[in-house]
């Protein structure tokens, strides 16, 4: 089954006391049984009350190793999955943008730029430890190879997504200039290593 992950606006907070990692909602249905049908066959009423009685014994030797079923989603779980739909947002927003100025002469290598993002997007959402995508968003972020920080270049418009929804939210022009400095917040609160960045900003 192919997974979707839907983008949304909520993200986190870099310049804000209050950290804002919401937990989107992870829903899991469980497929009801449908009622047995009427038995149309003549049966030894003695013979089913016994067998009814072996089948109940049985399933409770089966189900004595088996714990009650429940929907277990860990906060690492939720934090890691909230960090794939910044992730997908920011994909969104820098495609949608390129695509609308593709004839720009200044913008001649914003097809490069698209598959790297998209590139990124559907590595990061393959990710299943949350300790190992933080690293993964951070190191890309700090690494120059993988395109500019102008103000609408893709590692730019990730950081601005990362970010959240907040009054005191930073644009893109701020981010562009200062983007060492907001990388090294988002490093902390992420609580992810920042190595040296050999191949510049």
């Amino acid at each position: 089954m192919t997974k979707t992950i839907k983008a949304t606006g909520d993200g986190i907070c870099l310049f804000h006391a209050e950290k804002i990692l919401d937990n989107p909602g992870i829903a899991h249905s469980i497929p009801s049984t449908p009622p047995n049908g009427p038995s149309h066959l003549p049966v030894d009423e003695e013979m089913v009350s016994h067998d009814s009685k072996e089948k109940e014994e049985g399933v409770k030797v089966k189900n004595s190793n088996i714990s009650p079923m429940k929907s277990i989603v860990t906060e690492d779980q939720k934090k890691l999955e909230h960090l794939k739909q910044i992730v997908a947002n920011a994909t969104l927003s820098y495609t949608t943008y390129s695509e609308g100025i593709w004839f720009s002469f200044f913008h001649r290598h914003g097809k490069t730029g698209q598959i790297r993002a998209n590139n990124f997007n559907e590595a990061f959402s393959k990710i299943s430890d949350y300790n190992e995508a933080k690293e993964t968003l951070v190191q890309y972020l700090n690494d120059g190879r993988n395109g500019n920080t102008y103000p609408h270049s893709f590692r730019t418009m990730l950081l601005f997504e990362l970010q959240g929804n907040h009054e005191k939210k930073k644009d893109l022009q701020y981010l562009s200039k200062q983007f060492t400095s907001a990388l090294n917040i988002l490093a902390s609160f992420l609580d992810a290593p920042l190595f040296a960045n050999k191949y510049g900003k």
